[in-house]
């Protein structure tokens, strides 16, 4: 990807980047979700295997982790986090989403996500509760979280196109 790509842009409390063509006309948009620890920097490797056709959001998670860097809910060592913790999060990301998206003239319509580890669960998860407004999914050495509420429903990822890779020396995330 041949990308014009901006600094850190703070808005509303949230930062985030854009990456984009040089040529103006975008069809899609592509939103890349870093992992604990990470930043709105950290998916940028990633960035070569972005058709050319996408501009490409980078968030980064609005919780500050003590280790450096930052996430999209607390961190509990050992413990994988549930759905729940990711709901108000996953909600506050699709309007800022939706914001930054008419702030910087992209494309609306459905998204691609492609997230790393809590990123990728954080991609799940806004694909769970807005399946309308997510067209694909990569969930890289990620996870599902597991639902904690008994009428949560799994459903909306059927239809879904999601890819998913894991190393099998995962020693953080367990496949």
């Amino acid at each position: 990807m041949s990308d014009n790509v901006s600094s850190p842009i703070l808005d509303l409390g949230w930062i985030y980047r854009v990456q984009r063509q040089n040529e103006p006309a975008k069809t899609r948009t592509c939103v890349l979700i870093h992992g604990w620890t990470g930043d709105e920097f950290s998916m940028d490797v990633f960035l070569r295997a972005i058709p050319p056709d996408y501009a490409v959001l980078s968030p980064r998670g609005p919780i500050h982790a003590a280790e450096g860097g930052y996430g999209w809910v607390s961190h509990r060592p050992g413990n994988l986090a549930p759905y729940q913790d990711f709901q108000k999060t996953a909600q506050d990301l699709l309007a800022h989403l939706d914001r930054w998206i008419i702030q910087n003239h992209l494309p609306g319509g459905k998204l691609t996500l492609i997230g790393f580890s809590q990123g990728a669960a954080m991609a799940l998860s806004l694909g769970i509760a807005f399946p309308g407004r997510v067209a694909r999914i990569a969930c890289l050495s990620g996870f599902l979280p597991k639902p904690s509420l008994p009428d949560l429903s799994l459903t909306p990822l059927q239809d879904m196109k999601v890819f998913i890779a894991h190393g099998t020396r995962d020693a953080i995330i367990p496949i």
